[in-house]
């Protein structure tokens, strides 16, 4: 009895062992076929960026994520935003799809419907053999699909905001850190008070010197950009998230360390 019992164990084992590499074998078809055509498409320089039907965008949104074309992803911001971005913009914002996907291809496409606040934007679930997905946005305008993702648009942003944040607590500079945290069009900055309260809790949390950020590949309800910051405190090891908010071309911390002015 004991005999079949590891007998039964093994084939189990092996089995499981079968099925782990039967995906990794599925996964890697799946990047080759993508990749194939991605190479196809992508080297044509001739491309026409005006789209007349959804699933033909979304259809070169996925090869050029896949391919990590930021130069053929910023001709497709062009047409929604011309003359708006750089191409070190677009670096940046693939950098963030790259995170959302942890590198791998996009294989699947499902749409979700209109956004709840635009009739004319649509959105689209890009999604990897493993389930890693984006949530990827476009919009038609007189009969013609255009980009018009927020992680396109916001990536530098956030990514600017980010370093001045941790530059000014690491500095122990409040002005600059109150202005990071608000700052209007009048000027007025978030209280001094409540800046040296913020940096007061950093640096108990924190050895400040240590601290660094990164965008984790998620968002909020209302698809904030989660953060999380980290450094050590005594050699152990701390971590700390917030959020970035983006509206109307501007973006801004939330901090649940930095109450409201």
């Amino acid at each position: 009895m004991r005999n079949n019992i590891i007998v039964l164990i093994v084939i189990l084992f092996l089995f499981s062992a079968c099925k782990r590499v039967d995906n990794i074998e599925n996964q890697n078809k799946a990047d080759e076929t993508i990749n194939e055509a991605a190479n196809e498409l992508i080297e044509e320089e001739n491309v026409d960026f005006e789209f007349k039907t959804e699933e033909s965008l979304i259809d070169y949104v996925i090869l050029v994520l896949n391919t990590q074309d930021s130069k053929k992803m910023l001709d497709l911001s062009q047409v929604m935003w011309p003359g708006y971005f750089s191409l070190d913009q677009m670096i940046a914002a693939m950098e963030d799809y790259k995170i959302m996907t942890k590198s791998k291809s996009l294989t699947e496409k499902y749409r979700i419907g209109l956004h709840p606040f635009n009739e004319k934007m649509v959105i689209y679930n890009l999604k990897t053999t493993s389930g890693e997905s984006i949530n990827f946005r476009i919009v038609e305008n007189n009969g013609i699909y255009m980009v018009a993702d927020f992680v396109m648009y916001y990536a530098t942003f956030k990514n600017n905001l980010m370093d001045r944040y941790i530059e000014a607590i690491k500095n122990e500079n409040i002005e600059s850190l109150s202005s990071v945290i608000y700052h209007d069009e009048a000027g007025i900055i978030y209280p001094e008070e409540k800046t040296i309260a913020l940096l007061y809790k950093y640096k108990e949390v924190f050895d400040i010197a240590s601290l660094e950020w990164r965008f984790i590949g998620e968002f909020g309800e209302n698809d904030e950009f989660i953060i999380e910051i980290s450094g050590t405190k005594d050699d152990i090891d701390s971590i700390h998230k917030i959020e970035i908010v983006h509206s109307d071309g501007q973006v801004g911390i939330v901090d649940m360390w930095a109450p409201p002015k």
